[in-house]
């Protein structure tokens, strides 16, 4: 009665997961006994040393030097995979558990806007097990470079009266490009510090009008760093060239059929060479 039954991959079922496990507590050599064979699941995969190894070799071998094309929310995303690295224990892996990941991706887009690149590192990355297993990470740092015309057609998606001007080293010129205020500016020195992210005024002027030292008014301004629920930016380093953005996302999940449905040549709608 079972002949039609499509096998599929040990880890997208928990009988799956538990032949997995049971072949790592036996040893390399030795395979899991089990009273009869269960329908739908190859019951000659066996953990040895892979595990959830295996997905992401699969995944890596698919997905690197694409470029993925999907959604987040009903905004557009694109990037090109450079790089996945994935480390392993070998018991970790035959619970489901990743001992570091980290992931680079080049020409990242997001609702039209661009950067250059983005590197992920996530940790406390395991498998949530239930009928169909989900990934799960927490948290995860997201590191975004851009240039600075990258960074202008952020800033003007977002704060289309604000001008920014790159000085150098943590220093920006700041200009609110209001019909009276469009000849003002501030230079300030862009701070870091204890997850606050602040300017603090070196100089300000008007048309002539130069002013330096003494700004006690405003002894510093605090940038916004939540994004929306569970993220946040924790840094933010400027020079004349780069504009580069640290995020952290306090918890990202993703089912197993989701995260392959993104190989190209499963869903080659989804991304382009």
């Amino acid at each position: 009665m079972w002949r039609d039954v499509v096998e599929q991959p040990w880890y997208l079922s928990p009988a799956g997961w538990l032949l997995e496990l049971g072949s790592a507590m036996h040893g390399a050599d030795a395979a899991p006994h089990l009273p009869l064979a269960l329908p739908g699941i190859d019951t000659t995969a066996r953990l040895g040393t892979g595990s959830i190894e295996r997905l992401f070799d699969t995944l890596k071998a698919q997905v690197a030097g694409k470029r993925i094309e999907t959604t987040l929310g009903d905004k557009p995303v694109a990037f090109t995979i450079d790089d996945i690295d994935a480390r392993f224990d070998r018991f970790g892996a035959a619970m489901g558990q990743v001992n570091g990941l980290s992931l680079t991706a080049v020409e990242p887009m997001f609702d039209g806007l661009h950067a250059q690149r983005l590197t992920v590192s996530a940790r406390n990355v395991h498998t949530r097990p239930s009928v169909h297993p989900i990934l799960v990470a927490a948290p995860l740092e997201v590191v975004v470079v851009a240039d600075w015309p990258q960074a202008t057609a952020l800033l003007k998606h977002y704060a289309d009266k604000v001008e920014i001007e790159p000085l150098g080293e943590q220093r920006l010129r700041v200009r609110y490009n209001g019909t009276r205020t469009r000849n003002g500016w501030v230079d300030a020195r862009l701070v870091s510090e204890g997850g606050r992210i602040e300017l603090r005024p070196l100089a300000a002027g008007w048309g002539r009008w130069l002013r330096r030292g003494g700004l006690t008014a405003i002894s510093s301004i605090p940038i916004a760093t939540a994004v929306t629920d569970g993220v946040r930016v924790v840094d933010l380093t400027v020079d004349s060239e780069t504009v580069t953005v640290v995020l952290r996302i306090d918890e990202m999940s993703i089912p197993y059929r989701k995260l392959l449905a993104y190989t190209p040549e499963q869903h080659g709608r989804r991304s382009t060479e």
